[in-house]
């Protein structure tokens, strides 16, 4: 059975540097193919195309943004995908125990489930009300997660999840379970994602192991010791409180591509030893 991992990159030629980033820290701690979906291939110069095994021309059907995940959950060229967003990095070696893991699987996350509050904030006060969700579209829970890193298998079942993500976008279900995000007509994907777990019963796979998560992530962070060449990828959360603890996972997740330095700084060593041009998002 074929697996790899799936980038998307849309819109904006940023998102695809942004892209060759994550795929250099890919390459660099795992030998899987590496799939770049995106509306853009004339983006794809010829010294970058050696770093993506597969570029797919995305089957646009109006969607903006962040919701063209969904598209990506059948277009992927692989049996097995997992799919990390361009602002990623894999830190660190150790991924294939959550291959071996998630198999079989089709369709899910690292996070848990929730019943009650709010979920997936934004800004301008933007959440998904997983008790109005709960009581107004007959799920008994919502999962909670980041997606920067999702998993799934084709099969009836992703096809299942596929529809009713694509409903959703279709109908004004978008408001009530999601909500618009950065861009006009884009709506934020882990919302509806999240529904369709709910709706199929699929649930998401728990932290086991603080230290050695599949994804970390940088908001709410205090301290960092992030090294993608030297395998490090360790963070101190929840200062202030009485859940402070050290973070620590495979692939990071530089939400925003915050702290800019330091994801800039990580991102230009792979481009060096890539021979590639030096990147500094300054926007």
């Amino acid at each position: 059975m074929s697996e790899g991992y799936l980038l998307i990159a849309v819109d904006r030629v940023s998102y695809v540097h942004m892209a060759v980033n994550a795929a250099l820290s890919i390459r660099r701690y795992d030998d899987r193919p590496i799939a770049l979906l995106t509306n853009i291939p004339q983006a794809i110069a010829a010294d970058i195309a050696p770093f993506f095994d597969k570029v797919v021309t995305l089957d646009d059907k109006g969607l903006r943004g962040a919701s063209n995940k969904a598209h990506g959950l059948l277009q992927s060229p692989f049996e097995r995908t997992m799919y990390v967003d361009c602002d990623t990095l894999m830190m660190r070696s150790g991924v294939n125990q959550f291959w071996n893991r998630l198999r079989g699987t089709p369709f899910t996350v690292e996070g848990n489930n929730l019943t009650s509050g709010k979920a997936f904030v934004a800004w301008q006060n933007r959440f998904c009300d997983i008790d109005k969700v709960i009581a107004n579209y007959g799920v008994s829970y919502m999962p909670g997660f980041n997606g920067g890193v999702l998993y799934f298998e084709q099969g009836p079942v992703l096809q299942q999840f596929y529809d009713i993500v694509m409903d959703c976008l279709a109908t004004d279900k978008k408001d009530q379970i999601s909500y618009p995000y950065k861009f006009e007509g884009e709506y934020a994907d882990e919302p509806l994602f999240s529904y369709a777990m709910a709706r199929l019963g699929l649930h998401p796979f728990p932290v086991t192991d603080r230290l050695n998560r599949l994804q970390a992530t940088t908001p709410s962070t205090a301290d960092y010791h992030v090294d993608v060449i030297n395998g490090t990828c360790m963070m101190v959360k929840g200062v202030g409180s009485a859940e402070v603890h050290i973070q620590g996972g495979i692939i990071c997740h530089f939400c925003g591509l915050q702290p800019r330095d330091i994801y800039v700084r990580n991102a230009n060593d792979l481009r060096k030893r890539a021979g590639l041009q030096s990147i500094n998002f300054t926007d």
